[in-house]
């Protein structure tokens, strides 16, 4: 089971009341649908946790949190059975009332719910290492098997081994990509890369913007000035714009590493783009179009339901991704031309690749829309959790996920030839320069592969 609030995920270890304020709604994320006396639960399904006009409480929005994580747990218990998983004897309980199930004498309800939260996630995510690895030890065995088969048929006549399910025959002429360093100097978070100049920029939740050199990977700046998380970070000429959860937008000079200019804002920029001398940033409900001349708003494109954490530009076109939706807007009068309509949950990343438009979703796959009829025309399945960031070089899509890993497809066959696993948190940000593929995540660090 994944809690998500808003779109991200809460943390396993941090009790739930810590996380949420009055209002928010939670997703709760479960491997197999059931059904319950009081609803049913797919593998995406929302709920709130109490009424937007009081504070935690075991009302009526609350008791149907506990009903619903009641029944989750009855069915992840079920599913544990069935697996014929066993429990480690030193994970059950020494007193009746220290299971994280058991409410404690005098304990305020989302305490309890809290614990209840925690203690499933972090089975959650042991069960997760232990299909990580055995899964990585598959790989390897069998890529071991390929070329022993491969010696042996040179020595006599021996028929091929079918190919890795998920592997395309071309995948034996790819290239492997391999992780050939870890960068390491923020605090927090990495939520987006960004490269120009030479340099490769990271935000991150520690609200800076560290500046790398390409050539050495030392850490070359700081920049410092935002008073909350950064969440989007671009390089567009000799500035380097970022986007920050303290409403504002901060311009930077690429040689004096100086703030020159800060945007104030009455909304968080998750996400921003730059075209012709305007500025993109993706907010709440909306994308916001800024003038680069004039440092002002020129445009707000309404119509979107929800957050707007995904926008990409191409052939004077600019996409943007929501809650099941994609809008195509015309960059030259500014109004939306075509909306897309899939559901498969909030939209994390887009990328525009020849005449196909790839979207990275919620529910952990890639959809392939063809830009000539509008259709999509393909999902990809394979990631274990969502996916949040795409990159591509030549003939390989590069994905990056919540399951803390990388994958590659052949855009040929739209299959996968490699998992990369590297990184021990959530794969946030993904950017090519310079033959290099680099990576940001959630455990603070920067990978770059090749």
């Amino acid at each position: 089971m994944r809690l998500y609030c808003d779109g991200f995920p809460l943390k396993p270890r941090q009790p739930i009341y810590e996380q949420l304020s009055p209002g928010d709604e939670i997703e709760v994320r479960i491997p197999h649908s059931y059904e319950s006396p009081m609803m049913s639960i797919g593998s995406h399904s929302r709920l709130s946790l109490m009424d937007t006009n009081s504070d935690f409480s075991e009302g009526s929005g609350s008791s149907e949190a506990s009903k619903v994580v009641h029944h989750a747990v009855s069915s992840l218990r079920q599913e544990l059975e069935q697996l014929k998983l066993k429990v480690p004897q030193d994970a059950s309980p020494k007193r009746e009332d220290s299971h994280p199930l058991m409410k404690r004498k005098d304990e305020p309800f989302e305490q309890t719910l809290g614990r209840t939260v925690a203690s499933l996630s972090a089975r959650l995510d042991n069960l997760d290492d232990k299909i990580d690895s055995k899964n990585l030890n598959f790989e390897t065995a069998m890529k071991e098997l390929r070329i022993l088969t491969a010696s042996l048929r040179g020595m006599g006549g021996m028929s091929p081994l079918p190919l890795q399910v998920g592997q395309s025959p071309s995948a034996e002429s790819l290239p492997v990509l391999k992780c050939k360093g870890t960068i390491e100097g923020h605090q927090g978070p990495v939520w987006a890369l960004a490269v120009g100049n030479g340099l490769l920029f990271s935000a991150s939740s520690d609200n800076t913007v560290k500046v790398w050199d390409l050539t050495t990977f030392k850490l070359r700046s700081t920049l410092a000035g935002h008073t909350s998380i950064v969440h989007a970070v671009i390089c567009w000429n000799d500035l380097v714009i970022s986007g920050s959860d303290d409403r504002t937008i901060k311009l930077w000079n690429t040689e004096s590493f100086k703030c020159i200019k800060t945007i104030s804002d009455d909304n968080i920029a998750c996400v921003l783009k730059v075209s012709n001398s305007y500025l993109f940033s993706g907010s709440y409900k909306c994308v916001k179009v800024w003038s680069l001349e004039k440092f002002s708003c020129a445009k707000v494109l309404q119509g979107h339901n929800h957050w707007v954490r995904a926008i990409c530009i191409s052939n004077g076109y600019l996409y943007t991704g929501s809650y099941n939706v994609i809008k195509i807007w015309d960059l030259a009068t500014f109004k939306c031309w075509k909306t897309l309509n899939y559901a498969c949950g909030s939209i994390y990343s887009l990328l525009v690749s020849g005449h196909l438009l790839l979207s990275g979703t919620y529910e952990n796959s890639i959809n392939v829309w063809d830009l000539r009829s509008y259709d999509c025309i393909r999902t990809i399945p394979g990631h274990t959790g969502a996916v949040y960031s795409l990159a591509v070089s030549g003939n390989r899509l590069f994905s990056g996920s919540y399951d803390n890993s990388i994958r590659v497809w052949d855009m040929t066959t739209y299959q996968c030839t490699q998992r990369c696993v590297g990184h021990s948190s959530s794969v946030e940000a993904l950017v090519m320069a310079d033959g290099l593929l680099f990576s940001g995540s959630t455990d603070s660090t920067i990978k770059f592969w090749r």
